[in-house]
């Protein structure tokens, strides 16, 4: 077994988000648990973590935490956890089809959280989830303002090119109104599960 996740804290906080993100799509899809919207994804994959944190703990100093909603380094954080002194950031998205979201500014949304996991570079390990029960994010021709800031599958970006929404400079809300850099390239590969469809990817 050491040879296969627990050779380091790394590894084992690997195995930790990994497994943990696994049990949790599973039972969302049988539909052991529901999810409505954001805070309950995040709810259900963090007292999976919980668990399994514990779980992780197999030398006699080894400390689990884990918090929600959280400030490190400066940083807002949907979900931090430590095994010791290896850390993790997790930032999630959950888009329902039923709830007639703005699916471009759902987009970008996604691209400013990868772009935000870039800049916490004091933590070890960080991952962005996605899920949705609504195909148009994955398959669909994204044109028009979506099309500025796609998140389909197979869409590619380049690290250091600028992403500017169409709607850069007439938009209320600052917040979204920017550009967005990535220092990585980056390509969309959606996988799904039932009717849901998932991003989980390694920043």
């Amino acid at each position: 077994m050491n040879d296969i996740a627990f050779e380091s804290l790394e590894s084992r906080m690997r195995w930790m988000l990994a497994t943990g993100w696994g049990i949790c799509l599973q039972r969302i899809a049988s539909e052991r648990i529901t999810i409505n919207k954001e805070s309950s994804l995040q709810l259900h994959y963090a007292y999976i973590l919980a668990q399994m944190g514990e779980l992780a703990c197999v030398e006699p100093g080894d400390a689990f935490k884990i918090e929600l909603e959280t400030h490190h380094e400066g940083k807002n954080i949907d979900i931090w956890c430590a095994l010791r002194d290896c850390e993790a950031a997790i930032e999630l998205k959950c888009f329902r089809k039923g709830s007639n979201r703005a699916t471009d500014i759902d987009m970008y949304d996604v691209l400013k959280d990868l772009s935000r996991l870039e800049s916490y570079s004091h933590v070890t390990l960080r991952r962005f989830i996605c899920l949705t029960d609504n195909a148009y994010y994955t398959n669909a021709v994204h044109k028009g303002h979506a099309g500025s800031v796609s998140v389909g599958n197979g869409k590619r970006y380049q690290r250091d090119v600028s992403i500017t929404p169409s709607w850069a400079g007439k938009w209320k809300d600052s917040t979204r109104d920017t550009e967005i850099i990535l220092k990585s390239d980056f390509e969309f590969s959606w996988r799904s599960l039932g009717i849901w469809h998932y991003l989980f990817v390694e920043v």
